[in-house]
């Protein structure tokens, strides 16, 4: 598998990828959601300021988070700065998507339709 091989699957194949932006000399990062359309403003402005650029992509996939990075030892260590940030992103969003406590109350108001068992 070559390097835009590993790249576009982390991306594509995955329930939830960023891209990772960064700056080797401040250190500073930005995760971009592969979800959405492009940029926010926002996001623009910070990357366009900060001087920061492409280092790779993270990703979590089948109950792992993993990484595809840039061949480049900057780009390593941007990704390794990155590494918590990521992880609660997919912590928050795991969370938002399964809300056990909202099941069990689904699962409290179901009306019980069973007979009553005989009484010896």
């Amino acid at each position: 598998m070559d390097r835009l091989d590993e790249v576009q699957a982390a991306a594509f194949e995955s329930e939830y990828a960023v891209a990772v932006l960064g700056n080797r000399e401040t250190g500073q990062f930005l995760l971009v959601e592969l979800d959405k359309d492009g940029l926010t403003e926002a996001e623009n402005l910070k990357a366009r300021l900060g001087g920061l650029y492409f280092c790779g992509v993270r990703a979590y996939r089948h109950g792992e988070c993993f990484a595809a990075c840039e061949p480049d030892r900057d780009c390593v260590t941007v990704m390794a700065a990155a590494a918590r940030a990521f992880a609660e992103r997919v912590v928050d969003r795991r969370k938002a998507k399964d809300n056990g406590l909202a099941w069990l109350e689904r699962l409290w108001s179901l009306p019980d339709d069973r007979p009553e068992a005989p009484r010896d």
